[in-house]
């Protein structure tokens, strides 16, 4: 039985019909998004905290939604009884019992599809690094093979299930018509990345079913969500739950600090499973071949693999993204591409929002680098981002900002997490360290914080350092861009680190109008 099919639809999700749809349709994707349904696609009426889907059945099917997906029985009869006749007239309303587990019903079903076509599935866990890691592999491996990635962060229970079903093979249908199909099907993807991630305990090993991936990588642990995860070994145990669901013929590719500081030492490797290690480890088999050497400039890095056989140039900042693509190389040599062929796909990457994206600004108050790295923060990220602000050459009289919002989901760990972050620049801006262009002190000029729980790193901070150096903002409010701003000066190089809830983003137009 295809599986894009209405009946197939029904028997995966043990649902019942309302109004039957076509049978002879069929379906080209599924969508969540009544703005974004495209014509012969299935809409899955999800409910939110804040949205329900039930409420936007007929916009669905008026943009040419072939079958309407509900658990509001209620709401899907009303919609039944006020539709017109027309194109929606067609449209098939299957009743199911959550909306949600339907999603994840489906996607579940489609990996098994996707297996059968031999597309091979990727996932990416870890505290740091998923985004750009995942990024970089769709990157390396597209420079032979077909394939797709999760669109933005499309990684919790909702994002990772519709990652899995926008897969695309040979014999889905598209959006062509009926002639242009019968010339011309689509290839089909022959592999997929999904990020993965976790909030709460438990979330890796239920999206893990879903994905149940042909390569795992593991990227980092970290601080991260301790209000929920407690311990660091807490971090580790979720990370790995991954790793019990890889194909018995698949195999996991685990940066090395995290092989040997967590999962050899809790014994979180299930029985042969086969291991491919990466980073800067005695162990590792995936390493830079002459390191340390890592040259980097404002704007890319360079170093090599194989022996020094294959030289590569990364157009990323942050050195720990020389070891994010070190993982991409893994993956790809594991799935037979070639180094070099990944090498020159490398050099071509294209940043990832709000991820240590640089852009210069120059006007008549003077010349500005902004590091824009604001999506999300932990401990870890935070020390890395600082480092690699560190790391930027300054032009004479030029100063190196960093700008920090609150670290969240830390539970009880916040004040000593955000202490430890002043603690840190404070301790660290008197060592120098590997690949600094500038060896002269200070290494951070002006650190700004703002929210309250940032009030604990300035606090830290202001006990090891003159008082001139630090601003803080207890509170957001529409002054506090203008005020930053106007701190800012010619010549600066500015990092904007926070949690994703932070929204520091909303910095960026003061200080670009006053750069403009």
């Amino acid at each position: 039985m295809d599986f894009w099919t209405p009946k197939n639809f029904a028997k995966v999700t043990g649902g019942s019909w309302l109004a039957a749809a076509d049978p002879d349709v069929m379906l080209s994707g599924v969508g969540t998004n009544s703005r974004e349904i495209r014509p012969r696609e299935a809409f899955i009426a999800l409910k939110g905290a804040k949205f329900d889907g039930h409420d936007f059945l007929d916009a669905a099917a008026r943009s040419g939604a072939a079958l309407l997906i509900v658990s509001d029985e209620a709401k899907a009869r009303a919609f039944l009884s006020s539709r017109q006749e027309n194109a929606e007239r067609s449209t098939g309303v299957l009743l199911v019992a959550d909306t949600l587990a339907a999603l994840q019903q489906l996607a579940a079903a489609y990996r098994d599809t996707l297996a059968a076509a031999g597309c091979k599935v990727i996932a990416v866990v870890g505290s740091n690094g998923k985004t750009t890691t995942r990024n970089l592999i769709h990157t390396a491996l597209s420079s032979t093979l077909k394939g797709t990635q999760s669109p933005k962060s499309f990684n919790n229970h909702i994002g990772v299930p519709l990652t899995i079903l926008s897969t695309r093979i040979a014999s889905q249908p598209t959006d062509a018509s009926p002639a242009q199909q019968a010339t011309a099907l689509p290839a089909g993807d022959q592999f997929v990345v999904v990020e993965v991630g976790t909030n709460h305990p438990g979330e890796i090993e239920s999206l893990a079913q879903i994905v149940r991936p042909d390569i795992a990588v593991v990227t980092s642990i970290g601080e991260e969500h301790m209000e929920f995860f407690g311990t660091l070994d807490g971090v580790a145990r979720e990370e790995a739950a991954i790793l019990k669901y890889v194909k018995p013929d698949g195999a996991a590719v685990i940066e090395g600090a995290v092989m040997e500081s967590y999962f050899q030492r809790l014994g979180l490797l299930p029985p042969h499973l086969e291991v491919v290690i990466y980073g800067r480890h005695a162990q590792s088999v995936c390493d830079f071949s002459d390191d340390p050497q890592v040259i980097q400039d404002d704007a890319a890095q360079t170093f090599t693999v194989d022996g020094g056989a294959v030289r590569v140039t990364l157009p990323l900042v942050g050195r720990y993204n020389a070891v994010n693509a070190l993982a991409a190389l893994c993956v790809g040599r594991r799935l037979g591409v070639q180094l070099d062929a990944m090498a020159a796909a490398l050099a071509r990457t294209v940043p990832v929002e709000m991820r240590l994206n640089v852009r210069r600004l120059a006007s008549a108050a003077g010349a500005i680098t902004i590091i824009n790295d604001a999506y999300n923060a932990n401990l870890a990220s935070v020390t890395g981002a600082i480092m690699t602000l560190r790391q930027f050459a300054l032009p004479a009289g030029g100063r190196r900002v960093a700008i920090l919002g609150d670290m969240f989901e830390l539970g009880a760990y916040a004040p000593d997490l955000h202490r430890s972050i002043g603690r840190t620049i404070a301790e660290r801006d008197t060592q120098t360290w590997e690949g600094e262009p500038d060896r002269n002190h200070p290494k951070i000029h002006l650190v700004i914080f703002i929210g309250q729980l940032s009030l604990f790193a300035a606090e830290a901070l202001a006990k090891l350092w003159s008082q001139d150096r630090i601003v803080a903002f207890p509170i957001w409010d529409d002054s506090v861009p203008a005020q930053v701003a106007a701190l800012l000066r010619g010549g600066d190089t500015v990092l904007i680190k926070a949690s994703r809830g932070m929204k520091l983003e909303r910095l960026l137009p003061a200080i670009e109008e006053k750069f403009r």
